[in-house]
């Protein structure tokens, strides 16, 4: 059950600063733009541990998929699987099922819904190219990467085993001025998943990876970040808390976040992150 959600909006001058790497980070951050700013570290060194948006672009691979869908077991998984492979961290991959598969949920029966999936497996990169094999992906992933990111965005995730709980806390910031609407949305995604999936030629067991169990709000597309017009350096900053599914591995659980832009035929794609979990 999703509990709560606090918008708020900071409009903040984009100042330069040094950039710091968001793993193995040390207590303390001492960056006053960064989410996890801490006052009380007295040093003037940037100490590797503080999170903010960058100015840089993540791709994003999905498979739109179905544990009953024997195309999807015969080239559809192998195919996404090897293209997550190559791109590693350079993307947020997703296997969306479909209604009636074992891993279907609300918010991955709404995507399929959205962007008009109608014969699966469909295979995705950055919601625009419809591939067959890991190859165009992979490419169109590398070509995006290189491009100049217009927002960007962040999030600090707080993991309570004992309560089943993640406090959540996630800023987006414009490096470009923008016009429209916007939204954030943050994926609960499971790797390792034990089950089956049928092949076409009967149901196998299978490991299923980077599947969408979950968005922080329980909505398809998350929590609107923009409605009109975003200027350089503007931010938006929210926090959610969502209860985690006991039956989730939340050793194999990561957090993923989605900036989507609506335009004229749909949602567009345009940038992505992993957040940083403690």
């Amino acid at each position: 059950m999703k509990r709560f959600l606090f918008p708020a909006t900071l409009g903040l001058a984009l100042l330069t600063f040094a950039s710091c790497e968001q793993d193995n980070r040390i207590a303390g951050c001492t960056d006053p733009f960064a989410l996890n700013f801490n006052p009380a570290v007295q040093v003037s060194d940037d100490d590797g541990s503080c999170v903010y948006p960058k100015e840089e672009r993540l791709g994003m691979i999905a498979d739109f998929t179905a544990t009953w869908c024997g195309p999807c077991g015969d080239w559809g998984i192998p195919a996404f699987q090897e293209a997550s492979s190559q791109v590693g961290k350079n993307a947020v991959s997703m296997a969306i099922h479909a209604g009636g598969s074992d891993f279907a949920i609300a918010e991955s029966e709404a995507l399929n819904s959205a962007f008009g999936i109608t014969g699966i497996p469909t295979l995705m990169a950055n919601a625009e190219v419809d591939a067959s094999s890991a190859g165009p992906l992979v490419t169109a992933v590398n070509d995006f990467i290189t491009g100049d990111a217009q927002v960007s965005a962040a999030a600090i995730v707080t993991v309570n085993k004992a309560k089943g709980t993640a406090d959540i806390v996630a800023q987006t910031r414009w490096f470009e001025e923008m016009t429209g609407q916007m939204s954030l949305a943050i994926y609960v995604l499971e790797d390792s998943i034990d089950g089956q999936q049928n092949t076409g030629g009967g149901y196998v067991p299978m490991v299923h990876d980077h599947v969408l169990r979950a968005e922080a709000t329980g909505q398809e597309f998350g929590t609107q970040v923009l409605n009109g017009e975003a200027w350089v350096g503007k931010t938006e900053t929210f926090e959610v808390s969502m209860d985690l599914d006991p039956e989730w591995n939340l050793a194999n659980t990561h957090f993923a976040l989605v900036l989507w832009r609506d335009g004229v035929s749909g949602k567009e794609f345009i940038n992505a992150h992993w957040a940083v979990e403690e």
